[in-house]
């Protein structure tokens, strides 16, 4: 089943050829169609991938806030040692040294 394109992005589509009514080229967008253009296409349109996106995004979030509650837990755990304080702070500057560590 071919479906119509939203907003000039197209899935897999037929193509007709003014030239030469009657003649027809599918254009398989989707690695199913290529192989196999029989296949059913599985081309993801801009509105399954927004919401596809958002949910990714939200699931990203979630577990942001879970680690930054988690750091929040072992910085308080680490606190309470009576060295806590030195101990963290070295490891703030262990990490400030870190090439991995993305810039604020």
């Amino acid at each position: 089943m071919d479906r119509k394109p939203e907003r000039g992005v197209l899935p897999c589509h037929w193509y007709e050829n003014p030239d030469y009514p009657g003649e027809r080229f599918l254009v398989p967008c989707c690695p199913e169609r290529v192989q196999d253009l029989d296949a059913a296409c599985t081309c993801e349109l801009p509105v399954q991938e927004l919401e596809r996106l958002r949910a990714e995004a939200a699931d990203q979030e979630r577990r942001l806030r879970r680690a930054m509650l988690e750091r929040e837990h072992y910085a308080r755990a680490l606190l309470q040692l009576p060295d806590g304080h030195a101990l963290l702070d070295r490891a703030h500057r262990s990490a400030a040294d870190d090439p991995r560590m993305p810039p604020r």
